[in-house]
């Protein structure tokens, strides 16, 4: 199989495993954005009343980010090369790998 760029592909999903990947990756969002937003929401009540909203804002912008940052460069990985499999590690690997700077500042 060879895709738009000129590169041969070898690792192309099946439509099931494809559907696999979306349904549960739209699990995890809504999972993590009820999260979210349940410790925003607590987290809220302790602001002031002039910053108010702003800490909600905040998440939104950090998660449509990383959503707009991520679909571009997830293309670009899967018509290279790199197969599937490399962009679910990717998009396994990277939030844990932002979560190392809280170790420390909890220490």
């Amino acid at each position: 199989v060879v895709s738009s760029s000129g590169a041969t592909t070898t690792a192309t999903p099946s439509v099931p495993l494809l559907f696999l990947c979306f349904f549960t990756w739209g699990i995890g969002v809504y999972l993590a954005e009820v999260m979210g937003d349940s410790l925003v929401a607590e987290k809220a009540k302790f602001e002031s009343p002039q910053n108010r909203g702003n800490l909600q804002i905040l998440c939104y912008l950090m998660q449509d980010f990383g959503f707009v940052g991520m679909s571009p460069l997830s293309s670009m990985i899967y018509n290279t090369v790199h197969g599937p499999w490399y962009i679910v590690a990717c998009t396994a690997c990277l939030p844990l790998c932002s979560m190392i700077p809280l170790i420390y500042l909890f220490q």
